[in-house]
């Protein structure tokens, strides 16, 4: 099987599976702390993390940022069984426990290119501040602000292509941990040798509507609905649902690709 849409549908239980685990941990801590969702969110992991940063800056922390840097951490503990549980119905068609018993076999590696995944945009993030710091240093002699906003902007191009690469890196990895790849190490070798251009367009663009759809959910309900928490969380939990099912349609196709690849290879 090779099509992208056939294996898309084909995992239509892990991507139930993985949506219903991405709404609970976005919204479990919120509904404990008030009693309404607060924050119906198309990316719980990360905007749960900052909500409750942001919440854990006030003195004292505040039960709500306790709750969410703790569903944040679930969801990161989760994401890699959850990943290779959602990459695995992709690539056969099985049972959904055989699935499970696959991912939970992987857990260890998927859990290195987790953290690998996690780490490189950190390094990158703390090298890219300090490059833009060091061209406004340099630029200090003009009194042109516009100037030197221009020329941090340019040097911190590169870490921003560096980043999306390293994103699509990240998946093409686990992709080919989920079609059989013995081990960390062979994945990584693998997603530097299949990451392609291609790729990392399509995984850009897809970024940037997920992006898009979160900034939706978190900012038309309010202006469009009125202050209604339940039509906020109908409409935020919409909007989620249709980020899970792009990224779905980004993992099919990138599986489809991937197996063909590896064929290709296999064959030459």
């Amino acid at each position: 099987m090779s099509s992208a849409s056939a294996r898309f549908a084909q995992a239509g239980q892990a991507t139930f599976l993985v949506h219903l685990a991405k709404t609970m941990c976005a919204l479990a801590p919120a509904l404990a702390a008030s009693g309404t969702p607060r924050l119906p969110a198309a990316t719980p992991h990360a905007l749960a993390l900052v909500h409750g940063l942001l919440d854990l800056a006030g003195t004292p922390p505040s039960a709500a940022g306790l709750g969410y840097l703790a569903s944040a951490f679930a969801w990161l503990v989760l994401t890699p069984l959850l990943s290779q549980l959602w990459l695995s119905a992709m690539t056969s068609a099985a049972p959904l426990g055989e699935h499970a018993r696959r991912s939970a076999a992987r857990y260890g590696p998927a859990l290195g290119l987790a953290i690998a995944g996690v780490g490189f945009p950190c390094v990158l993030l703390a090298v890219g501040v300090v490059a833009c710091t060091g061209v406004q240093a340099a630029l200090a002699f003009t009194h042109d602000e516009r100037l030197r906003d221009l020329c941090a902007g340019a040097a911190s191009l590169p870490f921003i292509a560096l980043g999306l690469y390293g994103l699509t890196f990240h998946d093409v990895a686990s992709a080919r941990l989920a079609l059989g790849s013995p081990g960390l190490r062979p994945s990584l070798v693998a997603g530097l040798h299949f990451t392609t251009l291609r790729h990392v367009v399509t995984r850009s663009t897809i970024g940037a509507c997920t992006l898009l759809l979160a900034a939706l959910g978190l900012l038309l309900p309010r202006l469009w609905l009125g202050a209604s928490d339940s039509a906020v969380l109908v409409c935020g939990q919409c909007i989620a649902l249709a980020v899970t099912l792009l990224r779905a349609r980004w993992l099919a196709g990138l599986v489809a690709r991937l197996s063909r690849d590896i064929r290709s290879s296999t064959a030459g």
